[in-house]
């Protein structure tokens, strides 16, 4: 029987551009649904996802499975051998040992509240800085200059290093966002985490040296406590730079947009500044920046009463889960009052976002600036013309023009 392309083809144009008609159509016909395409089950449902994040059959290595399938090319054991570390890819114990020393250092060594200033003034200067021109890619000129500049400077980068954060990200980016049909992928990603492994063992060398109130002091007193290794010091400085910002940007990007598409909702909250909380979390839920997350399956288990055998992975789209009715009233609606909102746009359980009360301040720091200061800003191009970056992981645009008056 021939698949419906729209249901089969996880990265078909009009997925990519829209995917919630595809995850929609899968949750109603089947939850947990194996997809030959993608060789693996796809979930879309809250409670599916849920009970899964719950399942300790379910291994968040995803490096490991793929060795056991081919054996991987000299490019693919270096990428491995870097990815494999990063908080990410892995399960317990090793998981939560890496993400102690990150929640140390997040709490110790630069508390959410200390942010704010520092934020704020980043985010006034790159609006001052548009502001004669009277339009700006918000994407490249805002989120992502934003983004780096607040999780470098978390780390101890020099700002002047923080042109070395966007080569890594483009890099990297494939194989961690499941970008397919790119060539040389591993090769590029190989060439750019070397350079982020000789950057980082810079940095900490100086750090072990010259302590500062940093993020990277602090991953150097957990080799000096005996608590991590300096590959996995490396390691874990590597997934904060990427990871610190990817999933910002793409929270500012596509939450804009709704607020251009939905002029009710914008108007709304330009009028109850009270309302930024409950807004950012439904802007995480109804375009979430995070669309799915993997996991493979260490031993045979059962999932929405399905039996899936040892070596498959399941594919959690966590925005199905954020528009299934069974858990949000009007799922398609943006609603920024909306409470409760237990979204999974941060995922769930151990492997909860351990960044995401920094990308909630960023957002709103950063949403309020742009309503106060352009109040009237619009789309500068058609809504046709826009377009996502191809992956199954990332809900990320490409570029967001914005005429600013």
């Amino acid at each position: 029987m021939t698949q419906n392309p729209a249901l089969d083809d996880l990265l078909a144009p009009e997925v990519i551009r829209d995917p919630y008609p595809m995850l929609k159509a899968l949750r109603e016909r089947s939850p947990l649904h194996f997809n030959p395409r993608w060789k693996g089950w796809v979930m879309t449902s809250y409670d599916g996802i849920s009970e899964a994040h719950r399942n300790p059959a379910l291994s968040n290595d995803k490096y490991e499975p793929f060795k056991a399938m081919k054996t991987p090319t000299p490019d693919q054991e270096a990428v491995f051998s870097w990815l494999g570390l990063w908080l990410g890819s892995q399960d317990p114990p090793l998981h939560t040992r890496l993400r102690s020393s990150i929640s140390k250092a997040f709490t110790s060594r630069a508390s959410v509240e200390a942010l704010e200033p520092g934020i704020a003034a980043v985010v006034d200067e790159l609006l001052s800085g548009v502001l004669a021109r009277g339009e700006m890619d918000l994407v490249h000129d805002f989120a992502y200059p934003l983004t780096t500049a607040v999780i470098g400077a978390m780390l101890g980068m020099p700002r002047e290093d923080l042109h070395r954060v966007q080569p890594w990200a483009e890099g990297v980016a494939p194989i961690m966002f499941m970008t397919l049909g790119e060539k040389n992928r591993y090769q590029r990603a190989r060439v750019q985490l070397d350079d982020m492994a000789h950057y980082f063992s810079e940095l900490l060398r100086e750090r072990q040296a010259h302590p500062k109130e940093d993020l990277m002091t602090a991953l150097a007193e957990s080799i000096a406590h005996g608590e991590l290794s300096e590959r996995e010091v490396i390691a874990t400085a590597m997934v904060v730079i990427f990871g610190g910002h990817e999933t910002t940007k793409d929270l500012l990007g596509n939450g804009v947009l709704a607020l251009l598409r939905d002029q009710d909702a914008r108007r709304q909250l330009q009028d109850d500044p009270g309302l930024m909380g409950t807004a950012i979390e439904e802007l995480l839920r109804f375009d979430s920046p995070a669309k799915s997350t993997v996991r493979w399956a260490s031993e045979e288990t059962e999932i929405c009463g399905q039996r899936v055998e040892k070596g498959q992975r399941i594919l959690m789209f966590w925005s199905g889960a954020n528009r299934d009715p069974a858990q949000f009233h009007e799922p398609d609606r943006l609603d920024l009052a909306r409470s409760p909102n237990q979204h999974l746009a941060f995922g769930k359980g151990v492997h909860y976002c351990v960044g995401a009360p920094v990308a909630r301040l960023e957002a709103r720091l950063a949403l309020r600036a742009l309503l106060d200061r352009f109040p009237a800003m619009k789309l500068a191009v058609p809504e046709s013309e826009l377009s996502w970056h191809p992956t199954i992981i990332m809900r990320s645009l490409t570029s967001l023009p914005v005429a600013l008056v």
